[in-house]
């Protein structure tokens, strides 16, 4: 089969002797346009084969599927079709291939928390100078990355990709396919920690990115961090802090009523960090030493990181008066909800107020990272903590120094927050993507 893709695709690609972007493998049927490919998926709550006969009439040139499906399908679409083992593999193999005809450079990124902010401010920084493509919305897993690949222009001058990992090995397959030439991880905390033993489990999984990039690459090093500020095995390591000295380094300086940091570079600059809290700084230092490797002016790379803007629920100043709304409620973890309380007791306001929902994947240790988490929570003087969900409602007893208030349901914080929010307080969000706290501001 491998070889068969590796035929078709060189002679999709190559038009006169120059390579042309791809931009047309699906999975969704409905995003199909007149010559797109549609790969069909079997998951385990939709089966793509389902909708091959919309792929078809949305215009579908050619049809990915499984064999088990062909051979046990009677009735067939009439259409073109690469008939494949497992088409999942089919669309990996596709992305393996695409990536060997990229000559640009490839950014890699995984960490606990950060990826796809850090991944933007990058994007933001290149962009300054150079045509960049990038990682479609978060998707970053084994279906995500081939798609983000496929979708990544071919002609760019820098591709930045995001690899996400919840699972032991997952990085390391993935980052095979990408083989980057550039990576970095943010940091190693304890997301998804109910599928692995220990952080140091976490550590080597987030590392294995690092023994795949390109021997001739880069891997920026976050120094601050604990296990990453030991790592010593690649050549070409560029070493980044917040605390100390080092090839590149930010000051925290001060910061503004709504916790936005002023930071200056080894160089003297002054920088505006668009985005609050403190732990934002390493994720703009990544950006900002990217920008300075890849040979941009400083000026143009400040530019890049004050033009950002924080991607939808990381860290999203969503109102300013009469009260300010803080939606981080797009994932959490441990430590993200630590920097966020951080954040809460460093920012200026008539009253500090967070919601927090359960953190989801913790596994045997959810009861003991819940506790920890309320526990920091509770000594930081924050004013209300509302608690929602069945984790943390087994824990908010632990709540002892700060006023709080356990509910059931999206709609009771929403009702109580009507009457009980006031002008000058400040609200933040924060919890795993499932428990979806935007709700609470809906209407």
């Amino acid at each position: 089969m491998k070889n068969r893709l590796l035929n078709i695709i060189s002679e999709k690609f190559r038009v006169e002797g120059e390579l042309s972007p791809w931009n047309i493998v699906h999975f969704d049927s409905r995003l199909i346009k007149k010559g797109d490919w549609f790969v069909a998926l079997a998951g385990e709550n939709n089966d793509g084969h389902l909708y091959i006969p919309q792929a078809i009439q949305n215009g579908a040139s050619v049809i990915l599927a499984d064999e088990i499906w062909w051979n046990k399908t009677d009735d067939i679409p009439s259409g073109n079709y690469i008939i494949t083992s497992h088409s999942l593999s089919a669309l990996q193999q596709i992305a393996s291939i695409y990536r060997t005809l990229y000559k640009g450079t490839i950014v890699a990124i995984t960490g606990s928390t950060g990826k796809t902010t850090t991944r933007d401010w990058i994007v933001n920084v290149l962009k300054q100078n150079f045509n960049v493509a990038s990682s479609c919305k978060n998707y970053n897993n084994h279906i995500g990355l081939p798609y983000s690949i496929l979708n990544s222009d071919i002609n760019a001058d820098y591709w930045v990709i995001e690899l996400g990992s919840n699972h032991p090995g997952e990085i390391a397959f993935l980052a095979e396919i990408l083989k980057p030439d550039w990576s970095l991880v943010t940091n190693i905390g304890t997301a998804h920690l109910g599928f692995f033993k220990s952080k140091e489990d976490i550590y080597r999984e987030k590392s294995s990115l690092f023994s795949k990039t390109m021997k001739d690459g880069k891997v920026f090093i976050n120094m601050d961090d604990p296990f990453l500020g030991e790592y010593i095995g690649f050549t070409k390591l560029i070493k980044l802090s917040v605390k100390e000295k080092t090839e590149y380094s930010f000051e925290l300086i001060g910061c503004d009523k709504l916790g936005r940091y002023n930071v200056k570079t080894e160089m003297d600059s002054e920088i505006k960090l668009p985005v609050p809290g403190s732990h934002q700084a390493m994720n703009a230092l990544f950006a900002y030493a990217i920008g300075l490797e890849a040979e941009m002016k400083e000026e143009m790379v400040i530019n890049g990181i004050q033009t950002f803007s924080a991607t939808d629920k990381r860290m999203e100043i969503i109102q300013e008066t009469p009260y300010i709304i803080v939606n981080d409620a797009y994932n959490a973890n441990k430590e993200s909800i630590f920097a966020a309380g951080k954040f809460l007791k460093e920012v200026e306001a008539n009253r500090k107020i967070m919601v927090l929902g359960d953190v989801f994947e913790l596994g045997k240790f959810s009861r003991e990272i819940h506790t920890e988490i309320v526990d920091f929570l509770d000594n930081l003087d924050l004013n209300l903590i509302l608690t929602i969900g069945e984790e943390t409602k087994k824990v908010s007893n632990n709540i002892i120094k700060t006023e709080h208030k356990h509910f059931e349901k999206h709609e009771e914080i929403k009702n109580f927050l009507k009457e009980n929010l006031y002008p000058g307080d400040i609200l933040l969000l924060k919890a795993s993507r499932g428990m979806q706290l935007e709700k609470i501001l809906e209407g």
